[in-house]
């Protein structure tokens, strides 16, 4: 507990003298990629939000080169993995106390720059901080995705540790992770820094499709897909915004070509069916929806879509089997009800 004190003391002196770092210390440090992909992302986005994102960013550099030069000399003196990651654990939850807030529709929850400013963040947001951090400091911390969340790793090689964001940096093992969040076909693995970026871009994407702003959404999906083109979720609200703007047929090309679609999402191999019915390929629908019905057999919303299949193909019989199975599962799928009414 003393040593976690002094770190608190030197860390708040440190904090204060920020303008002590002119511009011309800022261009002898070495380079930074995470930060500068962070930093061009930043300034991509800035007019779109009313948060000064671009404007707090070389304050919250000086910052974090204060807090890594604070915290440098005990980070060195320690050569147990587990006492650095308790280090930086304290450092960014006990003395800056960033907490967890699970509203991840907000800029300044996702952007680390926002999250030291208000000292609460996503699972995205206080993952970066983490990990800008770590880049100051030269540390080995990874980003790990997994289904809906994000997490951060200490990996020198002979060691992991896993910081929970959402539990002050409490480390769980990979067993807690696979059993919680389910990936399907994707391993807990570290995430290059272009996958990183990738997420941040598809993250901020999310942000602009809650808010209806679709080809901003658009643009930083493909900024993403452009980075880490297998990114499955990135590709899924893709294809989701393009729908949403009446362009079903590209959206149908983009999860076209989602590779390994049947280990993916449910949701994703779902809406391949509705775009399938929208572009009025009823066959391949049909396809689509037995393929679903194989992993989901009581799904009613897979059900109803391979009802409405058959019902296009005027295979009367089937459909109404499966819409009448979808109904009894879902009483309130009016438009089941309805289609049914028109084969009687």
């Amino acid at each position: 507990m003393k040593m976690i004190k002094i770190i608190e003391i030197v860390l708040l002196l440190t904090l204060c003298c920020n303008n002590k770092f002119s511009e011309t210390t800022r261009k002898a440090e070495k380079n930074y990629p995470l930060a500068e992909k962070i930093e061009i992302l930043s300034k991509d986005i800035a007019t779109c939000f009313d948060e000064p994102i671009i404007e707090c960013w070389d304050s919250f550099s000086s910052d974090l080169d204060s807090l890594s030069i604070a915290i440098s000399d005990e980070i060195n003196k320690s050569y147990n993995p587990q006492e650095i990651v308790q280090k930086v654990r304290a450092v960014v939850f006990d003395t800056l106390k960033i907490g967890f807030d699970k509203n991840e529709d907000r800029v300044d929850n996702c952007l680390p720059q926002l999250v030291f400013k208000t000292r609460t963040g996503s699972c995205l947001g206080i993952g970066l901080f983490l990990l800008l951090l770590g880049e100051r400091l030269g540390l080995p911390l990874y980003g790990v995705l997994v289904p809906t969340h994000f997490f951060v790793r200490y990996d020198d090689n002979s060691c992991c540790i896993n910081l929970e964001p959402i539990k002050s940096g409490e480390s769980f093992d990979d067993t807690w992770y696979l059993n919680k969040y389910k990936p399907d076909n994707r391993k807990l693995n570290n995430l290059t820094i272009e996958q990183l970026t990738a997420v941040t871009h598809y993250s901020i994407g999310n942000i602009f499709l809650t808010a209806e702003k679709y080809d901003h959404a658009i643009k930083q999906y493909r900024s993403s897909l452009d980075l880490w083109p297998d990114f499955t979720e990135a590709a899924g609200n893709l294809a989701v915004a393009l729908d949403l703007t009446g362009k079903s047929s590209d959206a149908l090309k983009v999860i076209g070509k989602i590779k390994n679609l049947s280990e993916s999402s449910s949701e994703l191999s779902k809406n391949k069916g509705i775009l399938l019915l929208k572009n009025r390929l009823y066959e391949k629908a049909v396809k689509q929806y037995t393929t679903l019905l194989e992993t989901n057999p009581n799904d009613p919303d897979v059900m109803y879509g391979l009802g409405v299949s058959y019902f296009y193909l005027k295979r009367y019989p089937d459909a109404r089997k499966y819409l009448q199975t979808a109904l009894q599962i879902k009483p309130d799928l009016e438009r089941a009800r309805q289609l049914i009414l028109l084969m009687e």
